[in-house]
């Protein structure tokens, strides 16, 4: 009896290293499961891809047909990454590939990745960034309105000029604040990258100050490196 109480008190012990074990492994795989809709008819039986950047090359790393205004994808990753949802070779908008529930959503009003941390704070900023766009449109509106109205032309240039210095510094500042205060993870990264690849010449200065202002992390970032690698040019 009590050498059959010795044993079940081992094999308790066993199976509760067991399972400890299995949970400490489980934490350390991550799994992302995207669940994705759409309103526009035309992404029906479409094709759509996730890729990331690798060695100059795009690469896809999941895909899923759209049927009836839905798609799912899911996998395994070993740590948090940036990726970009495509149609055949049109960008569609990025997702951050983090363990959890990810939702998808793409409308003629609203395109959005949201339901974990990253997503959410990423998605977030470009609420943010489109707002100041909006700013930007409006401020041609009424220039359009102030000429029509047959206002002074120096007059309108004075106030254009100081409305469009006031929005490009608040945009400055949403890019280079959330850039910086996510060094340390992929969002920052992962902005500064999609601000890069779509910049103008006109940008420039403003990439190479927030490059130059940013903590380590970032400057030695292997997938900004690889940027400026590739590209017809680098930072001073």
């Amino acid at each position: 009896m009590r050498q059959t109480l010795v044993h079940t008190c081992i094999m308790n012990r066993i199976i509760t290293a067991f399972i400890l074990l299995a949970n400490i492994l489980a934490s350390c795989s991550s799994k992302y499961q995207i669940e994705g809709e759409s309103s526009i008819s035309y992404l029906d039986g479409k094709m759509l891809f996730l890729r990331q950047m690798h060695d100059g090359q795009l690469n896809s790393i999941d895909s899923a047909e759209v049927v009836h205004g839905y798609f799912n994808m899911k996998g395994n990753i070993d740590s948090t990454q940036m990726a970009m949802l495509f149609m055949d070779e049109m960008a569609i908008m990025p997702v951050v590939l983090e363990r959890g529930n990810i939702h998808i959503v793409i409308n003629n009003t609203e395109i959005r990745a949201k339901g974990t941390p990253m997503n959410d704070s990423l998605y977030c900023f470009f609420d943010r960034k489109n707002q100041i766009d909006r700013r930007i449109e409006n401020l041609r509106r009424k220039e359009a309105q102030m000429i029509l109205n047959g206002e002074d032309a120096e007059d309108i240039h004075k106030k254009m000029t100081e409305e469009g210095q006031a929005i490009n510094a608040d945009m400055k500042h949403l890019v280079k604040s959330f850039i910086t205060q996510n060094s340390d993870n992929i969002l920052g990264p992962g902005v500064f990258l999609l601000i890069c690849q779509s910049a103008s010449p006109a940008m420039m200065p403003q990439i190479e100050e927030i490059l130059a202002e940013a903590p380590e992390s970032l400057k030695n970032n292997p997938a900004i490196k690889d940027f400026f690698t590739q590209s017809q040019w680098a930072p001073e």
